[in-house]
């Protein structure tokens, strides 16, 4: 419980000083979700393949910096499948002070 406490912290206080050039990452992350739903439509993937699929994109296009990119690290190595999304979703409203979504990351997070 104080491990995810301070995961938590840390998502918050990490994207209040994050900059605002990180902001749209949280869009390009959604849109390797959705480029993996697509994928799926043409193969099926182990989840160990679905993370590499997405974990790839993030370490080959993110700044090491990213918000997106240290929520992500964050919630697959820590975090329990059914509480990704929702802590991911919360560091991306906090770095951008507005509301986030991403459909295709909520449905397919759970099988990563």
């Amino acid at each position: 419980m104080k491990t995810l406490l301070r995961i938590i912290t840390v998502f918050f206080l990490f994207g209040a000083l994050v900059s605002c050039s990180s902001t749209n990452d949280f869009t390009t992350m959604c849109g390797y979700f959705d480029d993996l739903e697509k994928e799926l439509q043409t193969k099926e993937l182990s989840p160990d393949q679905k993370f590499t699929f997405i974990n790839d994109k993030v370490i080959n296009n993110l700044a090491e910096g990213s918000a997106a990119r240290e929520s992500w690290n964050a919630i697959v190595g820590y975090v329990k499948v059914e509480g990704r999304y929702a802590l991911f979703k919360s560091a991306a409203e906090a770095t951008i002070k507005s509301d986030w979504h991403c459909d295709s990351m909520r449905v397919l997070l759970k099988d990563i």
